[in-house]
């Protein structure tokens, strides 16, 4: 199921809005088990697959992971605009012990630009390495090569991730698994690029993983109860 409501006023199912708003709620519970092409696009390279499945988006790695793959869908139907905003999702990440190099993480990334065209992207999830399991944030390109990637162990397999972001202090502040963070500067970083500071929002549920052999099930690796508050615009 998929909600948006406009200004406290009214709440609208499976819509795709050309205009910008303001005070939008937006739910995804994925309780109808068919993705909603009208407001998700999906894509994928390599081993990992994305499924609504069980009421729920369940990400799965089939072995044949190469060196990189992924899996993601992108909103299609709005952006999220620069002004104070929530966003918070569940997440299930119980993933068998990684070794060496190999790691797996489930994201939600937030790129200032278009559908088609975005800039340097924040990603915020969870991640699984040989070591455990972390809450993280990235400034940067989602390949680990190029990324600086901010780390805090949790325990927890399950839980909610939340990211709130203030247009007065261009202050973020993430929360889960018992570890938080705080960011600053976001809106200011991407001014720093040649299209405007502006621009809104792209935002992407996304699930990766870097080495070879990994796998798991959509029982083991899944998000739902996507939430946001906020002001958005139409694509």
């Amino acid at each position: 199921m998929n909600r948006l409501g406009i200004r406290s006023v009214c709440v609208l199912a499976l819509l795709v809005l050309p205009c910008s708003l303001e005070a939008a709620v937006f739910w995804e519970t994925f309780n109808d088990n068919v993705l909603n092409t009208s407001l998700w696009s999906s894509s994928h390279s390599g081993g990992v697959r994305a499924r609504e499945r069980n009421s729920r988006l369940e990400f799965t790695a089939n072995g044949a992971t190469g060196n990189a793959s992924f899996a993601q869908l992108m909103e299609r139907a709005w952006r999220i605009d620069w002004y104070d905003f929530t966003l918070s999702f569940d997440y299930k990440f119980d993933l068998p012990a990684l070794s060496g190099s190999q790691r797996a993480r489930m994201s939600v990334m937030l790129a200032p630009g278009t559908q088609d065209f975005q800039l340097v992207p924040l990603v915020i999830g969870v991640e699984r390495t040989r070591n455990g399991l972390y809450l993280f944030w990235s400034r940067g390109y989602t390949d680990f090569s190029s990324t600086v990637i901010h780390r805090k162990l949790i325990t927890q397999t399950s839980g909610t991730v939340t990211i709130r972001w203030s247009k007065a202090t261009d202050f973020m502040t993430v929360t889960g698994g018992g570890q938080s963070f705080g960011i600053s500067g976001f809106h200011a970083a991407s001014a720093s690029y040649p299209l405007p500071g502006g621009m809104p929002l792209v935002m992407t549920l996304m699930c990766e993983t870097y080495g070879q052999n990994i796998s798991f099930t959509g029982s083991k690796a899944h998000i739902d109860n996507l939430y946001f508050s906020g002001r958005t615009q139409g694509f």
